[in-house]
């Protein structure tokens, strides 16, 4: 038989995707008061930036969380604002740059 075009496959996709999804909040999100960026790492971590200048790798299937340390010159002067992470960029090999 005939399979069908794409774009049928498409549409159908998009129209039944958003009732198989399930909203749920993280645990430990207490601490974070807002997640301005984030990007996936691989099929189970979502690395988020948060207001207050957090980097936060989530495991979404463990519901686990592992806070990255800050690599920020803080004992050169460096000034840090409080405005937190609004932009995660990573590298083919896998550096992370935040924003």
């Amino acid at each position: 038989g005939r399979r069908p075009p794409k774009h049928h496959f498409a549409r159908t996709t998009v129209r039944k995707l958003p009732h198989i999804l399930k909203e749920r909040e993280l645990k430990g999100l207490e601490r974070c008061d807002k997640i301005f960026a984030s990007a996936w790492l691989d099929a189970e971590r979502v690395l988020v930036g948060t207001k207050d200048n957090q980097l936060i790798v989530w495991d979404v299937r463990r519901d686990t969380h592992t806070c990255l340390p800050s690599y920020l010159p803080e004992a050169e002067g460096a000034r840090v604002d409080h405005c937190g992470i609004h932009s995660i960029a990573l590298s083919p090999q896998g550096d992370i740059a935040s924003g």
